[in-house]
């Protein structure tokens, strides 16, 4: 199903959302203009920056795909169409031979996660799965970077009938480590949501780009609106996940009623991964049976698509937790956080042939889930595994399974929930308090 894109929406006042279009994180809103820009002229003489690309060992991008995205990026960059659009020079290559590591799991869980795959030597970081991107949990991130830090983690994402919008996402994400923000055009390169019409720069993101700049101009907030139809919504691609403010509004018996039908129809697979969130997000407690049916049902190797969204529909759990205190749902992550739970399942995640491995990366998202609920009986059952030994913990676990990682994942779940309870969910997800 193609998407409708965002500018071309129908919008309500009602479903206004002040979002912080502050990059990768939605910290304190600052309002502030923009410096004065370069001469056009200036940004005519060419650019050329090569960026290391590198990828997780199961993560499936050639050499051919990486030049590919580089050569969409830059086109982006270098577009001028006459309409209020500004171009730079710049074109973006791939530095040296695509390189692959295999620390880790492919999986961003936790900070520590994402700073290992940093450490990894490269620019452009190809990994399988982000579930928490600069202080936040969310199961449908597909891009994540640091302001001012050579490191862009991203995911495949290669929407059908759409060739550009991969190459926008790494523009995107390449413009926040030159510490650009987000602003709210709709059809801009760092608006929030990708697609493959969202190309324009403006004076300023060119002069960043091309290093004219300092990059520090301040961040600033504007309004935007999000489609009233649960169905438009939901088939948005958000770059930094679905926003919690403007997703719980769709708790409605009607609208949960769509999204659960939604996440069974495969025409959605796409989109699986934002209709769980969304669901989860709306805190109905109907969610959870749609939820957890949603993680067991299928066979066989999955689509990285399907895959995401259903290690993602464990974290939409724990939000729908933190809103509702549902004992099924404290007990259900509580045995999800344990490996050897998910031997039964009758499908295989697409990046692993190793059941094993899968049951890992479940129970690590199970227990990410019962830290962003915030919830009081969470909180309980993260302390209670704290204690417990490793090895009863990660029992079903493969032999190869990182013990202090497995640790550390426990650790920041316990600092996740704490946080969820200090600030109330809604604070949490929009980035206050960090």
């Amino acid at each position: 199903m193609r998407r409708a894109p965002f500018h071309k929406a129908v919008f309500v006042t009602a479903l206004a959302i002040a979002l912080t279009l502050s990059g990768c994180s939605n910290g304190s809103p600052t309002i502030a203009p923009r410096p004065e820009s370069s001469p056009q002229s200036d940004r005519v003489a060419p650019q050329v920056r090569a960026l290391q690309v590198t990828r997780f060992v199961t993560s499936q991008i050639s050499e051919d795909d990486a030049d590919d995205i580089l050569r969409n990026a830059s086109a982006v960059l270098q577009t001028n169409d006459g309409d209020g659009d500004v171009s730079c020079n710049l074109t973006l290559t791939r530095d040296g031979n695509l390189t692959t590591f295999t620390r880790g799991d492919g999986e961003i869980h936790t900070e520590g996660d994402f700073r290992q795959v940093c450490s990894e030597p490269g620019y452009i970081h190809v990994v399988n799965l982000i579930n928490k991107c600069d202080g936040e949990v969310n199961p449908s991130i597909i891009g994540c970077a640091k302001f001012l830090e050579e490191c862009v983690v991203v995911v495949r994402f290669t929407p059908p009938g759409e060739p550009m919008t991969e190459g926008i996402l790494w523009a995107h994400e390449y413009g926040h480590t030159l510490n650009l923000h987000h602003r709210g055009q709709s059809d801009a390169v760092m608006f929030p949501v990708v697609a493959d019409d969202h190309r324009k720069i403006d004076d300023f993101e060119a002069d960043v780009f091309l290093r004219f700049s300092q990059p520090a101009a301040p961040p600033f907030t504007e309004e935007f609106l999000f489609p009233p139809d649960v169905r438009d919504f939901v088939h948005e691609r958000f770059i930094h996940g679905v926003p919690f403010e403007a997703a719980r509004r769709f708790n409605t018996p009607e609208a949960v009623q769509t999204l659960a039908a939604m996440l069974q129809d495969p025409a959605e697979e796409e989109y699986w991964p934002n209709i769980a969130a969304t669901l989860g997000m709306t805190g109905n407690s109907a969610a959870f049976e749609h939820l957890s049916a949603f993680v067991q049902r299928g066979e066989g190797q999955l689509s990285p698509q399907a895959y995401r969204a259903k290690a993602g529909a464990l974290i939409a759990v724990g939000y729908m937790l933190g809103q509702t205190g549902t004992t099924d749902a404290v007990n259900y992550l509580a045995r999800g956080a344990r490996p050897g739970s998910w031997r039964g399942l009758n499908w295989v995640s697409p990046f692993t042939p190793d059941a094993r491995a899968r049951d890992q990366q479940l129970a690590e998202s199970a227990i990410m889930a019962l830290g962003v609920s915030g919830d009081a009986g969470a909180l309980n059952t993260l302390n209670r595994f704290n204690r417990a030994p490793l090895s009863t913990m990660m029992e079903g676990a493969p032999p190869s399974a990182d013990r202090e990682d497995f640790s550390e994942t426990i650790q920041e779940a316990l600092e996740e929930n704490r946080k969820v309870r200090a600030l109330g969910l809604e604070r949490y997800a929009r980035g206050q308090g960090q």
